[in-house]
């Protein structure tokens, strides 16, 4: 393979590898009944006034099953992008990619995207562990 080709095989691979290869996954905990881990992007943290967005990914530790009766599937994480409302500690789901594997690979099983969305969902528990994303988001000096 020549040189330019190799850069082109390469560039292609970066391009259109999952989204865990452009990451940088910081660990914030497990889940209070140990069911995941749970990871957050800081460079993909983006906040403007009272609002801030994050990339989170989950790692489950068994496969979950799809509630989807017509397209049944096995996943082990998902990767979501959140908007949280840093002063009410609520947050609502953009975008969300659902994935075989652990660590956002193998088969993406399903994406939904929910950029539109206009309720914000429950108060999290101080002690949760997605407060703890919500903290580090909100905690942000990128405005």
């Amino acid at each position: 393979m020549g040189n330019i080709q190799l850069k082109l095989f390469y560039f292609s691979f970066l391009l259109f590898s999952p989204s865990l290869v452009y990451a940088e996954w910081i660990e914030v905990g497990h889940s209070d009944e140990r069911a995941f881990q749970m990871y957050y992007d800081p460079a993909t943290i983006n906040k403007t006034g009272d609002i801030a967005t994050v990339k989170v990914l989950k790692n489950f530790k068994t496969p979950r099953n799809s509630v989807d009766p017509n397209k049944p599937y096995t996943f082990l994480s998902n990767i979501a992008t959140q908007e949280i409302w840093c002063s009410e500690n609520k947050e609502r789901l953009l975008h969300i990619d659902i994935w075989s594997g652990t660590n956002g690979t193998g088969k993406l099983e399903q994406s939904h995207d929910y950029a539109g969305r206009k309720d914000w969902g429950r108060r999290f528990k101080i002690s949760s562990i997605e407060s703890a994303v919500i903290s580090k988001a909100c905690s942000s000096a990128k405005t």
